[in-house]
């Protein structure tokens, strides 16, 4: 009995020893996952290196509120060094505007509707230089729909003052001259006017506060709606009504000294979804996507998807994104999910917003929201490290979607040059920012 009992007691060790192996050393479901993903990254690491070089120490993908990357600029708008004597003895005046770049603020202002104030800017201390002062080649009368010529002689703006609750005046504009000016700290950027001296050969004194504030190309403008009405007697009024068309006269913004370029733009993720290094086509639009807001009271930021590349299931926070322009799974027969708005003459899709738990607003906080690809069937995280060759960047709602199997380097010539960290970083300028 005895030696049954220890032939029973052995078999039971040998049993306990076996199956203690096939948890750890014979089968890891886990660690198989981890070594399938850490192969994947290896494999797209090497490509990504073998496209663009190798990466610089100093890239954090956009991933950093302090990196030299931010897309407001400040740079190019100093002129001078601001730390050495004061107003226009530090202060060079700004390089102007060329003739085609006011034609084409011009052009801008003609074609887009605003509404207005626009954006809210809090400068003291800058430059104002003239556009253009075309104001419309009609003006209608509100009443019967009448058109007729006009002829606008602007000679004053004014701009609300710090002293007063009023506007205190700051230029004098004609038809024949147009410097540009410095304004000095006892007015701000709150509220403009342009007055109206001369209108279709009447006399006038009559002031227009329909203004925009509006960024375009890098620099910051003011645009006036005139909505300028002739009377039944000859007279001219400004009408009550705005047309949404401020191109009736045009002045660009430029802050002095050291005053901040509020960042009036959406932060922007663009990822690949680690196939890269099969395709070889480091298009990064795989999934493309914007911050939108954060609503404290319900913790959730609200995103907005603008392109989804991929065909492998991924989710941005646990969303799938595919099912997010409507698509619920992938095709029965491929496996595979459509590509939204990344071909031309393929399948669009008007971007979408959707919810995420959680507050994603900094940089650093957007590069801890999980987005996650499925290959072979194992879940992988996106990464950006600083150093380090990277499946997601953060820039701008400016940058525009790279078209499907373009190179992103192809498309933004600046890349390669900054994945080595060779920018001019003295000049703040983003790598894909061109031609401002």
């Amino acid at each position: 009995m005895k030696k049954y009992l220890m032939t029973g007691v052995a078999a039971l060790a040998f049993a306990a020893t076996f199956t203690s192996c096939s948890k750890t050393d014979l089968y890891d479901e886990n660690r198989v996952e981890q070594e399938k993903e850490a192969t994947v990254n290896e494999k797209y690491a090497a490509a990504f290196e073998k496209a663009f070089g190798k990466v610089g120490a100093n890239v954090d993908w956009g991933f950093s509120s302090q990196a030299a990357t931010r897309t407001t600029q400040k740079e190019k708008h100093r002129w001078g060094d601001p730390n050495q004597g004061e107003f226009l003895a530090s202060l060079a005046e700004p390089t102007p505007l060329t003739a085609e770049e006011r034609a084409d603020v011009t052009n801008y202002f003609a074609t887009t509707e605003f509404s207005d104030a626009g954006i809210p800017l809090n400068w003291t201390g800058y430059y104002v230089e003239w556009v253009s002062n075309v104001a419309s080649t009609s003006a209608e009368r509100r009443s019967t729909g009448e058109k007729w010529q006009q002829n606008i002689t602007f000679d004053k703006i004014s701009v609300s003052s710090t002293n007063s609750s009023g506007y205190e005046e700051i230029l004098d504009w004609n038809a024949d001259t147009h410097p540009t000016y410095y304004m000095y700290e006892t007015v701000n950027t709150d509220k403009f006017r342009a007055h109206i001296s001369y209108v279709d050969g009447y006399e006038n004194d009559k002031w227009t506060t329909k203004f925009t504030i509006q960024e375009y190309k890098g620099n910051y403008y003011v645009g006036f709606d005139l909505d300028v009405t002739k009377q039944g007697d000859g007279t001219i009024d400004l009408g009550k009504e705005t047309r949404g068309y401020y191109n009736d006269y045009i002045i660009r913004l430029i802050p002095g000294k050291d005053q901040p370029i509020p960042n009036t733009h959406l932060y922007r993720v663009i990822a690949e979804d680690l196939t890269a290094d099969q395709a070889g086509d480091f298009d990064f639009n795989d999934v493309i996507f914007d911050i939108v807001k954060y609503d404290e009271s319900k913790d959730e930021t609200t995103l907005k998807l603008i392109a989804c590349g991929g065909t492998l299931p991924l989710t941005v926070g646990g969303v799938e994104v595919h099912s997010v322009f409507g698509e619920e799974a992938p095709d029965a027969t491929t496996k595979k999910y459509t590509m939204f708005n990344t071909i031309n003459g393929g399948p669009s899709h008007e971007p979408k917003e959707f919810t995420v738990k959680g507050e994603y607003m900094t940089p650093e906080q957007i590069n801890t929201l999980p987005i996650v690809v499925t290959k072979d069937g194992v879940p992988m995280t996106l990464t950006a490290t600083k150093g380090v060759a990277a499946c997601k960047i953060l820039v701008d709602d400016r940058f525009p979607i790279v078209p499907e199997r373009t190179s992103i380097a192809t498309a933004q010539g600046n890349f390669t040059t900054y994945v080595q960290g060779n920018w001019n970083t003295t000049l703040g300028d983003f790598w894909w920012v061109q031609n401002k």
